[in-house]
């Protein structure tokens, strides 16, 4: 007879998964920047405010420069949400941008199709 957890389940199974912990947006940014294996001034933005960012110093960017980032050092909104310690605020903000600018490209009953469902008011 095999010994079981309150739950039924085999002590050698009733665990779950460890998540891996996230780090720091600014270490986030550095390994992205190793694993492209490319040095700050390769990025093609400041080198000096890539520093800050990447060692915490700037602990908080703006939804655009987070946009540029994100291109920059290649990763999406949802990889670095999973991967990162990171403002979901900001990350909501940057979305919105992104579909900001998606939609300013279509016609003005597309866009009405698209924001309208979503119940967002002032946004055309």
């Amino acid at each position: 007879m095999t010994s079981e957890t309150r739950s039924g389940i085999p002590p050698e199974h009733d665990h779950e998964e460890p998540e891996s912990p996230k780090v720091s947006f600014g270490e986030f940014l550095k390994a992205r920047r190793a694993a492209l294996d490319k040095s700050q001034r390769q990025m093609g933005l400041k080198s000096g405010h890539l520093s800050q960012i990447e060692s915490g110093a700037i602990p908080k960017v703006s939804p655009f420069t987070l946009l540029e980032l994100a291109e920059v050092y290649e990763f999406s909104l949802s990889e670095l949400v999973n991967s990162a310690t990171i403002d979901e605020e900001l990350v909501t903000s940057a979305r919105a941008i992104l579909i900001g600018e998606a939609v300013m490209g279509l016609s003005e009953s597309d866009r009405q199709a698209i924001v309208e469902p979503l119940h967002i008011e002032g946004v055309f």
